[in-house]
Order: structure tokens, then sequence, then C-alpha cells
């Protein structure tokens, strides 16, 4: 049954959002869900020892993730090795109509769409209407939970109601990776090949992960000339634009620039505050005017943790009755002092960029004028004036410049960005880095 596989996969996605990639590589690698009921799951790990580490460390995040997923309170427990999985006692989740349960909150109808993103759900919505058709391929990109992997999952879902007569396959790059690796090693590639080739839609998120895989990108080239050749449709998510995947294939490359590159953006104000409304609503969460600024105003660069930080909120309702402006601050508070990149700082953006550039804090603040220095300096005020709302003249303030040094500075990396990869996968990673944390 597919759920058990998807399920576990949004658990770990889910956890590598709120501590790392590593953290998730390192304990959870060799993990399967091997239960999943009503009321909870159960995770088995190779090892005593890091069945010990997950249930010390790591069991609520399990707990607060599988919530997030099914909308319910669920236990979790991890086994290692041989132990025998607990007797389940309830009925399995599973999917409607073979879809794994969470992805049917997928959907356009959920989709909150603003100016930063009209552009790709137009692009998604014509490419479900009309697959094969005019945006072929479709490449989506920008930064995690901004919604990119939405859009895919609605295309995916629409085609399954309305097009059953079509395959589609929706999968990430890794999995991509993972399943070529297997057959390579099982000796099946042909029948990879036939998954694969004779799909009618691909839809494949976070295809950087094949960049700088041989074998991968080769695979993958010959999957888009055997669709494109008979029309099939092809959509990809990548957290950047083509020519700024430096280790990915100069004839793979082409083909997604031969396309429509879509990019999404952080949603601005109006958005985020029509995102709290739309969140809340589905959660049955009433919040005033206050409280919906207040979060649209702290929450600013990730639509996944602006939906998240809402729904915690109803927990908070659970507990206090209702939800006030302070209470909404002091939860906020609390969750950023675990997530400080939920509300980055000037300070704290600059300290990740520092960390990233090996540089001194002080020395980017002072007033150096070494190019390596000043590199630093304006990638810090860039960064800044992307994931917050301040202005031009309060970042000048904490950087101690006036606000046409600033100006200039931004300018300059958004020029730098699009004429250097290099420079752009630094960017791209650092603000990465602060989301994740």
């Amino acid at each position: 049954m597919e759920s058990r596989e998807d399920v576990l996969q949004f658990v770990l996605d889910y956890m590598a959002e709120r501590t790392s990639r590593t953290v998730v590589k390192a304990w959870f690698s060799e993990t399967e869900m091997v239960g999943l009921t009503e009321s909870g799951a159960v995770i088995r790990t190779p090892a005593p020892f890091k069945r010990d580490i997950l249930r010390e460390r790591y069991a609520e995040p399990v707990r607060e993730a599988l919530r997030e997923l099914f909308g319910v309170p669920m236990d979790v427990d991890f086994i290692a090795g041989d132990d025998p999985a607990p007797d389940p006692g309830q009925p399995e989740k599973s999917g409607c109509g073979g879809v794994p349960y969470y992805r049917q909150q997928y959907t356009f109808d959920r989709f909150v769409v603003g100016k930063s993103n009209d552009m790709a759900y137009g692009a998604a919505r014509n490419v479900a209407d009309n697959p094969g058709g005019d945006y072929n391929p479709l490449f989506l990109y920008g930064g995690s939970g901004l919604g990119k992997t939405h859009l895919l999952f609605a295309i995916a879902n629409q085609l399954r109601v309305q097009r059953p007569e079509l395959r589609v396959l929706d999968f990430t790059g890794e999995i991509f990776t993972n399943e070529l690796a297997t057959a390579i090693r099982q000796g099946t590639t042909p029948a990879f090949r036939e998954k694969y080739r004779t799909a009618d839609v691909i839809l494949c998120d976070d295809i950087q992960f094949i960049e700088g895989k041989d074998f991968s990108q080769e695979e993958f080239f010959h999957t888009f000339n055997a669709l494109h050749q008979v029309s099939g449709q092809i959509v990809v998510t990548s957290d950047r634009p083509p020519k700024h995947l430096p280790l990915l294939e100069e004839r793979l490359r082409t083909r997604f620039d031969a396309g429509l590159l879509v990019d999404v953006q952080s949603p601005d104000f109006e958005t985020r505050m029509a995102i709290v409304k739309s969140t809340a609503a589905r959660t049955g969460l009433r919040l005033g005017d206050d409280v919906i600024v207040y979060i649209a105003q702290s929450v600013t660069n990730n639509v996944r943790q602006l939906e998240g930080f809402v729904k915690k909120m109803t927990a908070y309702r659970d507990m206090m009755g209702n939800v006030s402006l302070e209470g909404a601050q002091k939860a906020l508070n609390e969750i950023v002092e675990k997530h400080p990149g939920l509300r980055p700082t000037p300070d704290y953006v600059l300290g990740k960029v520092c960390e990233y550039y090996r540089a001194d804090k002080s020395d980017v603040l002072g007033k150096g004028r070494q190019a390596r220095l000043v590199q630093v300096r304006q990638v810090g005020m860039y960064i800044v004036r992307k994931m917050t709302d301040i202005s031009l003249q309060g970042v000048g303030d904490f950087f101690n410049r006036d606000h046409s040094t600033v100006l200039y500075g931004v300018e300059k990396m958004e020029r730098d960005r699009d004429s250097n990869p290099a420079l752009d996968t630094e960017i791209t990673e650092i603000m990465e880095n602060i989301r994740s944390v």
C-alpha cells in the first residue's frame, strides 16, 4: 500500500524544514513505517541505539508532523531490528481513489493566489486543463515552502479525477535517482524505463537533486525526449532556474529553457493575509483582524510555515478558549525561540550570512572596503531585504549605511545573481538555511 511510504516521506520533509536535512538523514535514513492506523504510527529503525535516540529526541516532532498531516492528534512508536510491531488494532489510514490521504488537500481551490504566484497558478491550471499543450515543459522555481509542490500535486489530483485514462506519475528527483540506483543494482532497468517513458504526464519535484548525477541525468534526458515526442506533459520544480543549476547537463538545461519558466516568489503582505484567513477558515479557527494582521506581518517568507503557525493556533484555542492578539504573540515568540527562521531578524540573517562566508559580523557592519567584505555586506543587505518587510532605510540603519547604498547593493545582487550562477547558488543556500532553522 502506497500510503505508509508517502506518509513517512511527508514526516521527513516536515522535519527537515524544522531541523535540517542533515539531521533527518543521520537518524531517519534507514527507517521504515511498518504501521499506520487511525491512532498512530510505528516506525522501524535497524539499530536499538537509534530507536532510543528517536524515542527520546524525535517522537514529539513526528507526532507534530502527523497531526499536521491528518488534522488529529496521533501517537508514534519506534522499534528496532526484529522487534515485533505493536498490534495496530485499528484500520489502516489510506488514500482515496489511490491518492495518498495527505495529497488530497493539494487542490487548486485551496491555493491562495497573489502577485507572487499568480503566473505559476495560471500556468499550472492550464497544464491541468490541457496537458501536453502550450506550456510543455513547465518549470516552476523558487524557495522552499512557497507553493511549488502544492501546484504540482494539484495538477496530479485534477488529472486523476478528470482524465483517469492518463498515466500520471508524480515523484521527486531523489525518488527518481534512488529507483534508478535500485534498478541498476537489481538488473531491472528495462522495467524502470518502461514505467517512466510510457507515462502520459510526469511531475518531478526538486529536479535539482539529479544535478551532477550522470546516470540520473542520462535517464531523465531520455525520459524527457520519449514523452515530448508524443506530446506527453512534463512539469518540474526546482529551487533555482535552469541557468543557475551549474551541474545540470546542458542538453537538459536547454530543454527546460525551451518551455515556460515561472518564478514563484515569497508572498506579499496582502497574500499572506489571505493565506491566514483561508487556513483559519479551513480549520474552523476564528481570528480577529488584529491577530490576522499580526501573523501576516510576523511570518514573512514561507507559505508552509505561515499555514503551519495558523494550524498551531488551534491547539492554543483548545486550551484557552479563544485566540487573542496577546495569545498569538506569545505563541509565535515561543515558536521563534526554537525556529528563528520563522521570523528572521536582520541580526539573525547577517549571522547566517557571516557563518556561510566565515566572516566577522563586526567587520561587515564596519567601514571596511575590501572586495570580499563588500560582497558579504551586499549579500546580507539583499537577503535582509528579501526575507523581511524592513524598509530600505531600516536595512540601512542596521548596516550603518544610507538607504541609497542599500538600494545599490540590493540591485547589484539582483543583477549578479542573474549573471553569476555560483553566487546565485550561494544566496539560495543561505536563504534555505535561514528558512529551515
